[in-house]
């Protein structure tokens, strides 16, 4: 094996090493980048404007349908629950956090570190040259003292010791000095490795600082390429399939918390310190006790002792109103109820759709038959000719000079006059 084939599997063998090394480094140093980066982020902020806007969102369609209730309800409960779910937030929070520094890892892997340091090697190797800095060591073999045109020298032919200004198809030694030294256990190199590419298999360790700056350069090379890949849009993603899974899902009542309790015990059991709503809709109610104000599908309406139907401001105990009618129950006087109208109406008190006892405002009673006691009284134009209850009386309609006031019933059809009129 000849000297160039030596030289090319040990710089192959040099660079896998340092590559493999370079490349744990800087994953790491990319890790430890992104979670701070990741920290910069207010994602609790994030996701609860989120909510609130969802929210927001829903009231405004409830105002926007006159649906003033539900909003006030929904506006409620994002004020309770800004206040009191600080540590659902917190846990929401951190999920996000540890799903998004996941998914960086994932990208990480994806991104090819292989290629970066060798075009950050590149970089270095090209600055070195054009800068001047690459300098060979004292006694190093001046590129110009070797003519390499038709040189061709076997390696068998080389005799130990050491060969100055040593030159090759792919070995140029311009060193002044020993700048490589090679035992059955190390591989020294005295001097700054520069390299176009550079590959290495199996274990190393760099110690100075130079190595922690190009470590550092590939790293940002790294984040600078996910941030600009990937950007804000990642944590958008997550924020929005948490929202997802909060609309599919819904949020589990027992982590949303009102003064440290929460919001629903028992899976059945409001919180009883939400004291406040605005219920649109219920189920079937075993008990309701209701202090302040009551109104019943705009109908019933219930304050202080009083009682309306068909109207928000009762005058009386119990104010009913049918459009222009009304009608009322009250206390008279000590030991009496007024029950009718106050206004100058009719009071038709019936059955079976008729009607049987009327009072107008003037004061007049009306009622076609009346039964007192036993006795049932009426009134006829003419002489009754039916078969009735004994003792039932018929008033004359037409009464006359000569005629009598009434009829009594003796049974059997026969009826007798009573009260003849006389002038």
């Amino acid at each position: 094996m000849d000297i160039n084939q030596y030289s090319e599997q040990y710089f192959k063998f040099l660079t896998e090493h340092f590559v493999n090394s370079m490349t744990a480094q800087i994953n790491h140093r990319i890790l430890e980048n992104i979670s701070v980066e990741v920290n910069k982020f207010d994602i609790k902020n994030q996701i609860d404007q989120k909510i609130s806007q969802v929210v927001d969102n829903s009231i405004e369609a409830y105002r926007s349908a006159d649906l003033a209730g539900a909003a006030a309800v929904g506006q409620t409960m994002l004020e309770d629950f800004r206040s009191e779910s600080s540590q659902f937030l917190d846990t929401l929070t951190t999920e996000v956090k540890t799903k998004v520094i996941e998914e960086y890892r994932k990208k990480v892997n994806d991104i090819d570190i292989v290629s970066m340091i060798q075009e950050q090697s590149n970089i270095l190797v090209k600055q070195s040259i054009e800068n001047g800095t690459l300098n060979f060591p004292r006694n190093s073999i001046p590129s110009s003292s070797v003519n390499a045109d038709n040189l061709l020298i076997k390696a068998d032919n080389i005799l130990p010791g050491v060969i100055n200004k040593f030159t090759s198809t792919g070995i140029q030694d311009l060193s002044s000095d020993c700048q490589v030294t090679i035992t059955d256990q190390f591989t020294i190199l005295e001097n700054k490795l520069v390299a176009q590419d550079l590959e290495v298999k199996g274990n190393f360790k760099v110690d100075n600082e130079g190595a922690k700056d190009f470590a550092d350069a590939v790293a940002g090379l790294a984040v600078a390429k996910i941030e600009k890949t990937y950007s804000d849009g990642t944590f958008d993603q997550y924020v929005h399939r948490v929202l997802t899974k909060l609309n599919e899902e819904g949020i589990p009542a027992d982590k949303i918390k009102i003064r440290d309790k929460p919001l629903v015990q028992d899976q059945t059991t409001l919180n009883n310190t939400i004291i406040n709503s605005n219920l649109r809709k219920v189920g079937l109610l075993t008990e309701l006790e209701v202090d302040g104000e009551t109104l019943l599908d705009q109908t019933l309406y219930v304050r202080s002792g009083k009682i309306g139907l068909n109207t928000n401001e009762p005058l009386y105990t119990v104010d009913i109103w049918d459009q222009e009618v009304q009608l009322i129950a009250t206390k008279h006087d000590r030991n009496s109820m007024f029950l009718g109208t106050v206004k100058p109406q009719r009071v038709i008190l019936g059955t079976n759709t008729l009607d049987q006892l009327v009072l107008d405002p003037n004061g007049n009673i009306y009622v076609s038959r009346i039964t007192i006691g036993k006795l049932t009284h009426s009134t006829a134009a003419f002489e009754p000719t039916d078969n009735r209850q004994i003792g039932e009386i018929v008033w004359n309609e037409q009464p006359a000079v000569g005629m009598p006031i009434g009829w009594v019933s003796l049974g059997g059809a026969r009826w007798a006059k009573f009260g003849i009129i006389t002038e």
